[in-house]
């Protein structure tokens, strides 16, 4: 797997770095969370192991799935148990059971508040810039000119986050609305949302996206091109309004729906600004892992071929932050307005670093779409690891 994503790292750098001269070492806001163990556990069988298996394991250790299997043919179930010592009983008998590959918590996961401002000025969109994307879009447009394009062309990227506000005059062209979905404790057919949660965080990621180009109003998003028909946007809210840190929150199951929705899709490059910390213990005194989302990552980037974009937290440290230290996935810091790319001065005071990040955007001062038609200056590495997403959007464009 590492050299896997060695070379698809190195090949993803190469282009980007033909396409898009992105300079800097760069980090900013991501998210943290801890397990909730009321939230469930999640029990994955070994592979080859049947339905009616799997059943008599259950009646032996004497739990029920209150929720049907759905993940990757079937192997891996999600209980809900009534308190902590029921749960802790499970844990134990299902580790000693041959048949079970891994027992973890339905963990918990939240996003970053990003600052705001009224300020919504293409001139002001100094990633742009520094990102030559102009410049990029003007190459696109040679090596493959608008008459010869097609609808199927398009490159299909989601946003696992808090929905968007598709009802924005800036993010009218470059999303499905039909394929605006909301995961969150539903089964599918999932409904499409009438609007986004009160968090304007899904609707700022989307923006740096897909936001409208060349329609006389507000901001460019980074995917759009010169004529809006690069890519269609869906932005899956894996998210729900019940409070969890004092910020929406998002469990490992719903996140495994969002991406197994994505795929289904069809879906080329998946972003999520969304995270835990593997230094913080579960309700068990156990360290995070979430072998079950990893297993699902890996299956969308290793059997789908789709990119997996993730911010890298925003904590400040080296620490270990899931999922965007998987090794599938593509982790991105985030960097400040630089003068020069050298400078250990890029990078944001709050983005987190280390061996495990893999590449940096800006992240800082960046402006983007908001709720109800507004617009927002952010900071984090949320807004970086959607322009590194748009970038990959635009390389699988030109060559998929």
């Amino acid at each position: 797997m590492k050299s896997v994503k060695k070379r698809r790292r190195l090949l993803f750098c190469l282009l980007l770095g033909i396409l898009f001269c992105l300079s800097a070492v760069n980090y900013c806001l991501a998210e943290s969370t801890e397990a909730n163990g009321g939230n469930g556990l999640l029990i994955t069988f070994k592979t080859g192991v049947t339905k009616h298996q799997a059943k008599k394991v259950m009646k032996k250790v004497n739990v029920i799935a209150k929720d049907k299997m759905f993940q990757r043919k079937g192997n891996t179930l999600l209980l809900r148990l009534d308190s902590s010592e029921m749960r802790r009983q499970a844990i134990s008998k299902l580790k000693k059971e041959s048949a079970v590959a891994s027992v973890q918590p339905n963990y918990r996961y939240t996003l970053g508040e990003t600052s705001s401002s009224g300020d919504s000025f293409i001139d002001r969109q100094w990633n742009l810039d520094y990102m030559d994307v102009p410049e990029a879009w003007d190459l696109i447009d040679k090596v493959k000119p608008q008459a010869l394009r097609d609808e199927k062309d398009k490159v299909i990227v989601a946003t696992l986050d808090t929905g968007v506000d598709y009802q924005h005059p800036d993010l009218q062209k470059n999303v499905a609305i039909e394929n605006c979905v909301t995961v969150a404790d539903r089964e599918s057919p999932y409904p499409v949302y009438g609007k986004a949660l009160p968090s304007s965080h899904g609707t700022g990621t989307a923006g740096i996206i897909a936001a409208t180009s060349n329609n006389g109003i507000g901001i460019a998003g980074i995917a759009a091109g010169n004529h809006n028909d690069l890519i269609s946007l869906m932005a899956i809210n894996v998210f729900h309004s019940e409070g969890y840190t004092s910020q929406a929150s998002a469990s490992t199951v719903d996140i495994i729906k969002g991406i197994e929705y994505a795929c289904a899709k069809g879906a080329k490059v998946i972003n999520m600004c969304l995270g835990h910390s593997e230094g913080d213990s579960d309700l068990f005194g156990l360290p995070h892992d979430d072998a079950a989302l990893e297993a699902a990552i890996n299956d969308a980037v290793y059997k789908k071929d789709v990119v997996i974009v993730c911010s890298a937290g925003n904590n400040g440290d080296a620490r270990i932050w899931y999922p965007s230290d998987f090794d599938a996935t593509i982790s991105v810091i985030n960097t400040k307005k630089y003068k020069n790319a050298w400078s250990r001065k890029c990078k944001t005071g709050r983005s987190n670093f280390g061996s495990s990040k893999d590449i940096s955007a800006p992240g800082r001062g960046v402006y983007t779409t908001g709720l109800d038609g507004s617009y927002k200056k952010g900071c984090g590495t949320s807004m970086a690891a959607p322009s590194v997403a748009a970038v990959a959007a635009l390389v699988r464009y030109v060559n998929p």
